[in-house]
């Protein structure tokens, strides 16, 4: 079982007609990362019935997975702050943090996908720069394009671009207390928490980072089987949120987007470059300069 790494995924299963499919997809979830890492996973369990834990279905008993709390439903900042503070009691230096639809893309056309864990693990002290960082999301924006500008750079480095769009699907994030620095929690109860939080860790001295490596796999549909609902619902709790945010950490909103340059400058921490480029185990150090707003 990798040392380096544990995987933490929030699982809520509702009492309505989203139940079954989305308990269908949390199992595939579960499978996926059984099958493509060697990672521990811990599941906050809410509202589960029986047949939902992976031991008592038509599973077989995993030493991988562990369930964690009382099954009660909680709100999800409590829920997220429930496994920061297990992964920073922990000697694990990164977790994976998620939620019940998450997984990756995989295969020789996505890159390193789940091989990255490995990748990283065998020379993990090289990761030390990063406070966190997020995979690519395809929905936003394509992928191809980029690696083609440099397609020796993605296939043989590990490449984190300075990014602040995380999506809560998914994130990666040092464990800081381990390291002597000081832990960081979610701080707001927020729809759009996963935004949020890439700023929280700014504002404390974090860098923060979209990993050009990893391509989010989103395995349930914008929608009604989603949380909290239709496109309409989220528009309008995102824009309400979008304010707070820039208000509660310092940026403007212009044209509808945020501008979070100044904050970046004020508090992106010294000696930290926005572009880190780590060669994969095995890969000598590039030729090739990469500048350090190669993605600005």
């Amino acid at each position: 079982m990798d040392q380096n790494f544990v995987a933490y995924i929030i699982s809520y299963l509702p009492d309505d007609w989203r139940r079954e499919p989305r308990a269908d997809i949390h199992t595939r979830q579960v499978k996926d990362w059984l099958d493509n890492t060697d990672v521990k996973i811990k599941i906050v369990n809410m509202n589960y019935h029986d047949v939902d834990y992976w031991h008592l279905s038509n599973h077989q008993p995993n030493p991988r997975i562990e369930y964690m709390g009382d099954n009660a439903q909680r709100k999800l900042v409590k829920a997220r702050n429930e496994c920061l503070e297990d992964f920073y009691a922990s000697s694990y230096k990164w977790m994976i943090l998620m939620d019940n639809d998450a997984s990756l893309y995989h295969g020789p056309k996505y890159n390193s996908g789940f091989d990255l864990i490995k990748e990283m693990s065998s020379q993990i002290d090289l990761y030390e720069r990063i406070g966190l960082f997020y995979p690519h999301n395809p929905q936003t924006q394509g992928f191809n394009g980029t690696w083609n500008m440099d397609p020796k750079l993605y296939l043989e480095n590990h490449v984190f671009a300075k990014g602040f769009g995380a999506k809560g699907t998914m994130c990666f994030m040092r464990n800081f207390k381990l390291y002597g620095e000081k832990p960081i929690w979610q701080e707001h109860d927020l729809y759009l928490a996963d935004l949020a939080f890439p700023y929280e860790l700014l504002k404390h001295g974090y860098p923060t980072f979209k990993c050009w490596n990893l391509i989010m796999k989103e395995m349930v549909p914008t929608g009604k089987l989603s949380f909290p609902g239709t496109n309409e619902d989220r528009a309008e709790t995102a824009a309400r949120e979008k304010q707070f945010i820039a208000d509660f950490y310092g940026f403007q909103i212009r044209n509808g987007s945020w501008n979070t340059r100044d904050l970046v400058k004020r508090q992106w921490p010294a000696g930290i470059d926005k572009t880190i480029v780590v060669p994969k185990p095995g890969r000598g150090p590039r030729t090739t300069l990469v500048g350090t707003e190669l993605f600005d």
